[in-house]
């Protein structure tokens, strides 16, 4: 699930959700991968937002941002 919200002056919040897999297939790890969620929280913090992520209580994934919309 992908939820956009937001208006000019109030900033805009933005949420994905994942159902938690039951299997977690194998797959490749590329150098320097694993690091996209770094990235992202870094360049919401230099845009002078938030990044928010990790599994819900239910264990779904969760990833929350909000980005500072002016006017």
């Amino acid at each position: 699930m992908l939820t956009v919200a937001g208006r000019p002056q109030e900033g805009l919040e933005i949420e994905l959700r994942n159902a938690a897999a039951a299997h977690r297939p194998e797959r490749a790890v590329a150098p320097g991968s694993g690091s996209g969620i770094i990235g992202l929280a870094e360049r919401a913090h230099l845009a002078g937002g938030r990044l928010e992520h990790g599994r819900t209580p239910t264990g779904d994934h969760r990833l929350w941002a909000w980005l500072p919309w002016p006017a």
